[in-house]
Order: structure tokens, then C-alpha cells, then sequence
């Protein structure tokens, strides 16, 4: 074997791994505007106020405030979208305040319900969105919210954060959030139901509640 054929076999093996590291992005900003390209890095830091993307062209470097969605994907049947978190698409208490440049992710789809969640850092992987909390272990965590189909807002029930009550939040919105059913807010308010069964509450309500 010739150091010519191997020469053209490491070359081939660069250029499909370079090809399997593309990622397709989209971004759409406040007036409308759209960014498109490909790159071999997306990462997105939640907290950070600029998005930066390498690409052939040069680093694309864009404010989060300037921003509302971001679509990324590899193969075109797996489209994963990135939203913004703005005051208008959250409506519990106060936290959005602090968190302006929150990015959140729809990690499950239903007929009735839908789950999102938002962390400090999304990165793409081969088929999927990786979603993690970068900051002080046990005290930032990824925040979860219910959204109905029909509603513009997302509602906060809480995070996987090491605090002293994890579930406040998810008891505080039960009764009216869940006002079309009584016996799930019951199970919640009992603690039947708590943040880490979010799965299990979205199934619930999509198969026993009217």
C-alpha cells in the first residue's frame, strides 16, 4: 500500500468527518431578519448576551436581545427550533426579570400539552439537543414550563435545582392552570405528581382529563 493511496484515504476520511460536523442554522431576529448558513460549532450560552458562530465566511457575532428563534439541524427532517424567552411568553411571578436572554428548547409535543425547557448552554449533537446547566452545581438548574397549543405564554413550574423546594412553583399554578382538571391539580397539590414526573403529568392530562 502506497503512502499515495493512503494519503487519499486519510483525505476522504477528513472530508466525511468534516461533512458529518455541519450544522445547518437559521436565525430570525426582532425585525425580521434572517440569517442563514452552515457551521461546524453552534453552541448557545444562555446567559451570555452574544451568540457567535464561526462559519467559512468569517465569525457571525449577533446580540440574544436582537433575537427570537433559532432553527439548527443536520438532516432536514430533524429541525430543532430555539426560542427566546421574553416577558411575553412567560407569565409567572417575576424570574424572567432576571434571566432576559433565556433560551428554551420544546422537548415534548402533545395534543394537549407541551414541554419546554431552558438551560445555560444548548449544544447540537448527531440527532439531538443537548441541553445543560452551566452554573454553581445544585443552585442553576434547567427551568421547565407547560405551554397549551392554544396559549401565547409559557407557564414556569420549576427546575431540577438542588433547592430547599423544588415543587413551590408546580403546586402554586396547579389549581388554575389545571382549573379543566380538578383530580390532576389534587394529585399535585398532594405531591402524587412532582416536577420530576413533568412526563408523567403531560400524559395524565392528555389521557384522563376532558
Amino acid at each position: 500500500m502506497n503512502k499515495t493511496f493512503l494519503l487519499l484515504i486519510f483525505t476522504l476520511f477528513l472530508s466525511l468527518f468534516s461533512y458529518s460536523q455541519i450544522i445547518n442554522f437559521k436565525i430570525i431576529s426582532n425585525d425580521n431578519q434572517v440569517y442563514t448558513g452552515v457551521t461546524n460549532k453552534f453552541e448557545i450560552y444562555s446567559d451570555f448576551k452574544k451568540i457567535n458562530i464561526p462559519t467559512e465566511n468569517g465569525k457571525i457575532t449577533l446580540l440574544s436581545e436582537n433575537l427570537t428563534d433559532i432553527y439548527l439541524w443536520k438532516e432536514p427532517t430533524n429541525v430543532f427550533r430555539i426560542t427566546r424567552l421574553t416577558s411575553k411568553l412567560y407569565r409567572t411571578k417575576k424570574w424572567i426579570s432576571k434571566s432576559k436572554n433565556l433560551w428554551v428548547v420544546q422537548t415534548l409535543s402533545t395534543p394537549k400539552l407541551n414541554l419546554y425547557e431552558g438551560g445555560q448552554l444548548y449544544t447540537l449533537k448527531d440527532s439531538y439537543l443537548e441541553i445543560y446547566s452551566v452554573g454553581q452545581k445544585g443552585l442553576v438548574g434547567i427551568k421547565y414550563f407547560f405551554k397549551k397549543p392554544e396559549e401565547e405564554c409559557m407557564t414556569y413550574i420549576g427546575d431540577n435545582s438542588m433547592t430547599l423546594n423544588p415543587n413551590i412553583y408546580l403546586r402554586l399554578i396547579a389549581e388554575s392552570y389545571f382549573s379543566d382538571c380538578p383530580e390532576l391539580a389534587t394529585k399535585i397539590r398532594k405531591r402524587e405528581f412532582q416536577i420530576q414526573d413533568k412526563e408523567k403529568i403531560i400524559e395524565y392530562y392528555n389521557n384522563q382529563c376532558e
